[in-house]
């Protein structure tokens, strides 16, 4: 949520969208180890312009993105790195 804030504070900033993408370490059936999006969601700068920051609730985060996924789990299994 931090990352929307200082967006939207920032006026000087021309952007339409802000995207965040989380990954996570992967590992597949031979041990191998990769890096992999996992999460990714998009906030359109009308959506951004809308949050009352000083009382908005975090776990809307999710909620009001206006494209989201979580990909689902493969046949890799995920390990902390």
């Amino acid at each position: 949520m931090d990352i929307l804030k200082v967006v939207d504070e920032d006026a000087d900033w021309k952007y339409s969208d802000v995207v965040v993408r989380g990954t996570f370490s992967m590992v597949d059936a031979y041990s191998d180890a990769k890096e992999s999006q996992v999460v990714f969601a998009r906030y359109s700068r009308k959506t951004v312009n809308r949050i009352d920051f000083d009382n908005f609730l975090s776990t809307n985060i999710w909620k009001i993105a206006d494209a989201r996924l979580i990909s689902p789990p493969s046949s890799s299994n995920p390990t902390p790195t």
